[in-house]
């Protein structure tokens, strides 16, 4: 398949799959494509796009902004009947879809990221209060995945249902028109980029998500060799990711 995304539907027919949430890296050298899908988290637009996008592509490797920790947890929810899934938002939503495809969490905390967060103090000799404070935003991630495991855990063995995570609501639905849900869904990211550029974050807070971003691109590179890959992201890891997947 040259280019993944010529099976998918186009933005004139439904807007959900505008080319600013896509990022198609081709296939080269024996590798598979990455085909990257930003969303909003939780926001109905984004789960439809991650789960027809899985649907109409079926590719090797399903790659997921999840720590392979948490990954049990969001099975579950998407192996439920709730369509689109109740909990988990656009990744149980992607992993409804997932067939046969292989499915991984591609995100921290991981083997992967502690390599990453060696070099950066290697390399770069960061101050130790930048390292404590990306050490110290890591902290909540890994208590985070744990989390996601016991409560995977006590699903499976109670069908007590555990929900970490409180899904975001938004002003639509998946019942509303494409075109409503992706306007919407534009507006919020268009708002979370305008809060975020009026805010100067320190560098403990950047260089854990450039560490972050690492960590995802340099799993895709190791997955790619297996065959295609489709990656769900946040839409502000989009590019970063992008950049990386090509190149250290």
């Amino acid at each position: 398949m040259p280019d993944p995304t010529t099976s998918l539907p186009s933005p004139e027919t439904d807007p959900r799959f505008h080319d600013r949430w896509l990022r198609h890296i081709p296939a080269s050298d024996g590798d598979g494509w990455v085909l990257l899908v930003g969303v909003v988290h939780d926001h109905p637009s984004s789960l439809y796009r991650a789960a027809e996008t899985v649907r109409r592509l079926k590719p090797s490797v399903l790659a997921l902004e999840l720590p392979q920790l948490g990954m049990p947890l969001f099975e579950r929810h998407a192996d439920r009947a709730d369509s689109p899934p109740r909990y988990g938002g656009e990744m149980a939503a992607a992993l409804s879809e997932r067939g046969e495809s292989r499915a991984v969490g591609i995100d921290a905390p991981n083997r992967r990221f502690v390599r990453e967060l060696a070099g950066y103090v290697g390399s770069e000799r960061p101050p130790l209060e930048t390292v404590a404070g990306v050490l110290a935003g890591a902290t909540p991630i890994l208590r985070h995945a744990l989390r996601y495991r016991v409560a995977a855990m006590l699903d499976a063995r109670t069908h007590l249902r555990l929900v970490p995570d409180v899904p975001r609501e938004f002003d639509v639905s998946a019942d509303d028109p494409p075109e409503a849900q992706a306007e919407d869904e534009y507006r919020q990211l268009s708002r979370s980029r305008s809060l975020l550029g009026a805010v100067e974050l320190p560098p403990d807070v950047l260089d854990l998500d450039r560490l972050r971003e690492a960590t995802m691109a340099a799993r895709l590179r190791s997955l790619r060799s297996s065959g295609s890959v489709v990656a769900i992201v946040g839409q502000d890891h989009l590019e970063a990711v992008e950049k990386r997947v090509h190149g250290p």
